[in-house]
């Protein structure tokens, strides 16, 4: 049987590249590999990286990826038997679906499958209302997809029975739902399918600015560990992959990262774990063995790492392995705030402590903020405020800052569904907008509404401005840095179109 993997097209709020954030869809290239693995044939039609993906100005938004044609002229070319289609975020669900309804219609023999995030979260009612989805892999699908394809070639109903995190419709109708299970060693997975990948085409959009991280050119995001322990109200994560942390070993590690440099000619990684630094052992030896080997890439965390993970021998090794930036995430300025609505366990000690850290080694750093929990107070938004600029201004760390946003399957959409703090109902539209740089959002308490949050995106935005020019001001060589950047934006041409 063959077997094709598509990766929709996206939609943002504006034609502004910074926007965009597409990137290498290693879910399915690893689930690519492990078929291949198993002499399936199966290839991969990723609708970002692509001769023909344009972003274009559609309904007032922006549309990033290929015409309907082309996916139905890929599609009649291949005949697959077998279409799995990849949603990543449920903002973007919108995409997936008419993917879904184009293989519907153009082979209408096929069997389609659905997986990624919003697949799992939202699987039964994805099935109840879409018929043109036959199957669903909820979780990780490298060894279930193999084992689905099996039992779809032999027409064995009963071994769907036994494959881990499939969601399906019985004969009666109703939806049946196999318990999911994680992937306890990760090391058993192949290498991503790189080999199906234009890195041409990539390395083009990202030198036109049409890329999810900083930019640099020749780069690609890897993921080393999966899974999260902690519990954040907020955070969706452990939905898909789960609350037990799994990592690839550290020599599986290396040979990925040698793999991309040598084959591909990658030069910069964005280290996309959630957890990265979990265990500290086992970061400071993967760049001890990067410095030691001389493996000459530069990388960094924009995912974010725990700050309380991170101490001066970490970093010094960071530093000299090729970290160009750490990103860490202090969620609120507020510790009550952070401990008993966040509930993420943190001391806000730790994260003033990392950024002097990052800042002493000369590794410029991020954080990420949050504003707009239920039950937080405009003081305590105030202060998160106050927090954001005083690290930019003492440590020059970038904030950033965003709305909290409900997502499905979360403690914070159970929270505002339950006590009627929504004013825009969760759908992939609306969360769209709310996760975009305007910040729309949907959550209104008797201490904020969307438009008080939006207005203190915009004084924290004014504020940043004035420090960095005055960062700029004392010191010359950041005015010739900043006219370089100036220049770069300008010279960059992205492939946009009317």
């Amino acid at each position: 049987m063959k077997v094709l993997l598509i990766n929709p097209n996206r939609t943002y709020g504006s034609l502004q590249t910074a926007e965009c954030s597409f990137g290498l869809p290693l879910g399915l290239l690893y689930i690519a590999a492990s078929l291949e693995k198993h002499r399936i044939p199966v290839s991969v039609l990723d609708c970002q990286i692509h001769p023909q993906t344009r972003l274009v100005s559609r309904s007032g938004e922006a549309y990033f990826g290929i015409e309907p044609d082309d996916v139905r002229s890929r599609l009649l070319a291949d005949q697959p038997d077998i279409v799995g289609v990849t949603c990543q975020f449920t903002a973007q669900w919108d995409n997936a679906l008419e993917i879904v309804k184009l293989v519907h219609e153009t082979t209408p023999d096929c069997t389609v499958v659905l997986g990624g995030p919003h697949a799992t979260v939202c699987g039964m009612e994805i099935l109840q209302s879409q018929p043109e989805v036959r199957y669903i892999l909820a979780g990780e699908g490298e060894l279930t997809f193999p084992r689905l394809v099996a039992a779809i070639e032999s027409n064995d109903l009963t071994a769907l029975n036994s494959i881990p995190g499939l969601m399906r419709r019985a004969g009666n109708g109703a939806i049946v739902a196999n318990p999911v299970e994680v992937i306890d060693n990760l090391d058993e997975l192949p290498l991503p399918a790189y080999h199906m990948v234009d890195f041409d085409r990539l390395f083009e959009q990202q030198r036109q600015g049409l890329f999810a991280r900083a930019n640099r050119t020749r780069s690609v995001s890897i993921i080393t560990s999966r899974g999260c322990p902690y519990t954040c109200t907020f955070c969706s994560i452990h939905l898909s992959m789960g609350h037990r942390w799994r990592a690839h070993s550290v020599e599986y590690t290396i040979n990925h990262i040698k793999h991309l440099k040598d084959n591909y000619g990658v030069c910069h990684l964005n280290i996309e774990d959630d957890n990265f630094t979990f265990k500290h052992a086992r970061a400071k030896e993967i760049c001890s063995r990067l410095i030691a080997e001389g493996v000459g890439l530069t990388w960094d965390t924009p995912n974010g790492v725990r700050a309380d993970t991170l101490d001066d021998d970490l970093v010094a090794t960071m530093k000299k392995s090729g970290c160009v930036q750490l990103v860490v995430a202090a969620e609120s300025g507020d510790q009550d705030v952070l401990s008993n609505i966040v509930k993420k366990r943190l001391d806000l000690k730790d994260i003033e402590r990392a950024v002097a850290l990052a800042s002493k080694h000369g590794i410029p750093m991020g954080c990420f903020f949050v504003i707009g929990f239920p039950g937080e107070t405009r003081k305590q938004i105030r202060k998160t405020m106050k927090l954001a600029a005083n690290l930019y201004s003492r440590y020059k760390c970038m904030p950033m800052l965003n709305v909290a946003t409900p997502l499905p399957g979360t403690e914070l959409a159970r929270i505002v569904q339950s006590n009627g703090y929504l004013v825009r109902q969760i759908t992939p539209s609306n969360l769209g907008k709310a996760s975009s740089a305007s910040g729309l959002g949907m959550i209104k308490t008797t201490e904020f509404d969307p438009e008080y949050l939006r207005h203190c995106l915009s004084r924290l935005r004014s504020r940043i401005r004035l420090i960095h020019i005055l960062h700029i001001l004392r010191a010359p060589g950041e005015l010739m840095a900043e006219i370089r950047r100036k220049w770069y934006r300008v010279a960059r041409k992205p492939m946009t179109a009317n």
